[in-house]
């Protein structure tokens, strides 16, 4: 069975960092290894059991030198909110979900907490982003009207909402796009799907090019009305920015710098040139990921101030 079988450690409430933790695990090590880290494992036939790569929803922290040790509750618990589809979900068959929580939640009960119930399956949402970056280039020919520009920006801290006077940043880091599913994207206009595609990577028309600074594009625009219609509007200037729609496979959020970090697309839905960027959709699709954080860290400070309460009446108890 994929899920990793439900097992008792000790547990820890800490701040979460799996990717960290993650990154301590050995190489090469048995399966009985990884999966005291993590709550999913692929098939044998699909995956070698003896790499990291086999595994996924990490929850554990790991020490110094590379020892899985006690589950942390923080991690738990995004391990159900990925598998109830937040930050994109997660890629596991739908029969491995039910057990795979109830791995997790078994950590949860054994920490005195009660877990988020497992939702029906949710598709995950797409988010648009768009770039501060001007088309880069146009090419004058007769028959071809090709245009370029940077879809993504890696590195760069971006304010993507301000909620009640906080500011709230991203910042995609350094290969985030590693892995992610590029094999059918298409070039539109303001993400319309009501206008014709206007290049596409499956006839080559579209070209993606990842570098270490992001991701650059080149399309050989078609000739259509519309086409020629978004070549001239680009030549003179009306349309200047590059947008992008996606869903992440591994992200993380600060809440005290308030930032979040993408280190894993899952998958690049299409890149756009934009007139008007989508300010409200990328402000509600921030609002929804911010604020689902920041409800978790209310209800740490929450569990924190109940234990103090306790502590103050045992000791009352106990001593006065």
């Amino acid at each position: 069975m994929p899920a990793v079988p439900v097992h008792h450690t000790d547990w820890v409430d800490k701040p979460w960092d799996g990717p960290g933790n993650v990154a301590k695990l050995r190489s090469g090590e048995p399966r009985s290894y990884y999966r005291k880290m993590f709550a999913w494992e692929a098939p044998e036939d699909e995956a070698d059991p003896t790499t990291k790569s086999a595994y996924k929803l990490p929850h554990h922290e790991v020490d110094n030198d590379g020892n899985p040790g006690p589950a942390n509750v923080r991690g738990c618990i995004a391990v159900i909110a990925a598998l109830n589809g937040s930050r994109g979900g997660v890629d596991i068959p739908d029969k491995d979900r039910q057990p795979t929580w109830k791995h997790v939640a078994t950590h949860l009960w054994d920490a005195d907490m009660e877990p988020a119930e497992l939702k029906k399956l949710i598709i995950p949402e797409r988010e648009t982003r768009r770039a501060e970056i001007r088309i880069t280039q146009i090419q004058d020919n007769d028959e071809e009207m090709i245009v370029e520009g940077r879809a993504i920006v890696y590195n760069s801290p971006t304010v993507i909402a301000e909620i009640d006077g906080q500011k709230y940043y991203e910042v995609i880091m350094s290969g985030a796009l590693d892995g992610a599913d590029l094999r059918d994207v298409p070039f539109k206009y303001n993400h319309s799907d009501h206008i014709m595609v206007m290049a596409r990577t499956r006839n080559k028309t579209l070209e993606l090019i990842p570098d270490d600074k992001g991701l650059l594009i080149r399309a050989k625009l078609a000739n259509t009305t519309a086409g020629r219609d978004l070549y001239a509007l680009i030549k003179r200037g009306d349309v200047d920015k590059m947008s992008f729609a996606f869903t992440v496979a591994e992200d993380s959020y600060d809440s005290e710098t308030r930032t979040r970090k993408i280190y894993r697309f899952k998958r690049i839905w299409d890149v756009s040139a934009v007139d008007i960027p989508a300010y409200e959709d990328t402000y509600i699709a921030a609002r929804s990921y911010l604020l689902e954080h920041e409800a978790v860290n209310q209800i740490y400070k929450w569990i924190e101030k109940e234990k103090a309460k306790k502590r103050r009446k045992l000791y009352l108890m106990t001593f006065v």
